[in-house]
């Protein structure tokens, strides 16, 4: 069977779910200041987890390495993207 990467959709509910909850949004990054996230699944204790460049992301258990960790960047008027340690990125636009 042939991977798909996650919908963006989907992607957003994982990531801002959390923080709509406690009432909160994510830490954007900035040049001067980097804040990373696991971005953790709703159910189980799976974390999004970036893959080889081109390949689909996947979740997996959380081991603190440089593909688990990400962060926000980017404004609601150009839309966010999510980069890891490794610079692999996602872009979230709507």
């Amino acid at each position: 069977m042939k991977k798909k990467p996650l919908p963006v959709l989907f992607l957003m509910a994982v990531l801002f779910a959390p923080q709509a909850m406690a009432g909160t949004f994510p830490t954007i990054s900035t040049s001067s200041k980097t804040v990373w996230y696991y971005l953790r699944f709703t159910k189980g204790d799976y974390v999004l987890t970036g893959s080889s460049v081109g390949q689909p992301c996947i979740a997996s258990f959380a081991a603190r390495r440089e593909y688990q960790l990400w962060k926000v960047e980017g404004t609601s008027a150009q839309g966010y993207t999510l980069t890891n340690q490794l610079g692999q990125t996602l872009t979230l636009c709507w």
